[in-house]
């Protein structure tokens, strides 16, 4: 049994999307505003959605979708590890049907943020801001190695317990992936730097974002591999 030291943030309750949308059942149904009303300070975690914050001078890459950003200073308070930046952003971007991806680690202080809205109908178009970030410890047991997939879904109720955890660290969670490829994952130092699940972020499927610990520790976001299972 291995034991991990990870990092789970929640959801806050409303969701918001960009304020040119158009209303409609399903958005007023489900309690979606629009980003205008949602009190957004500089620099604050989210995920998803049109609104995000670039260091002063720096534009988004582009043909990417904005998919998450990170406030290391309030992260990092939870890092049991040692091994997240103290300070600054992470923002992530992707395009998840052609598999390109982009991490941005930013130095500056929040207030030298510049605000940026775009507004996309595809991936990630509605977002939703981080609420409570904890530490916390999770558990894996490699003895207990599940290869086939029929089997990973006969046993929904563990992979549903996982899918519904976003955190930093700990057992890489996709349904696609036997627990052989996990544990050889975890044998190869290869951390979950974003792992956003169901609970309030996702309707269905896990986002996860990896990185090399090496990568990590040198800060370099260059080999990040984003997956959506």
């Amino acid at each position: 049994m291995k034991e991990f030291k990870i990092i789970t943030f929640t959801a806050n309750p409303k969701r918001y999307y960009h304020d040119s949308i158009e209303e409609n059942e399903r958005l007023r149904r489900e309690g979606y505003v629009k980003h205008s009303a949602i009190d957004m300070p500089l620099g604050c975690s989210r995920y998803g959605g049109p609104v995000f914050d670039m260091p002063k001078g720096l534009t988004p890459p582009e043909d990417l979708a904005f998919v998450a950003q990170l406030d290391l200073k309030e992260f990092s308070k939870y890092d049991q590890n040692n091994l997240l930046p103290e300070t600054g952003q992470l923002i992530f971007f992707a395009d998840m049907i052609e598999e390109e991806y982009k991490v941005i680690y930013s130095t500056v202080d929040n207030s030298q943020l510049e605000r940026q809205v775009q507004v996309h109908d595809g991936d990630f178009w509605d977002g939703v801001l981080i609420d409570q970030i904890a530490s916390d410890v999770e558990t894996w047991d490699e003895d207990d190695l599940i290869l086939d997939r029929d089997e990973i879904y006969a046993i929904g109720d563990k992979y549903e317990e996982r899918s519904g955890i976003s955190k930093i660290f700990g057992v890489f969670t996709n349904l696609e992936t036997s627990d052989e490829e996990v544990n050889q994952k975890i044998e190869n130092d290869e951390l979950v730097l974003l792992q956003v699940g169901e609970s309030g972020f996702n309707d269905e499927g896990v986002l996860t974002v990896t990185i090399p610990k090496e990568d990590l520790i040198k800060r370099n976001f260059d080999r990040c591999v984003f997956y959506y299972g």
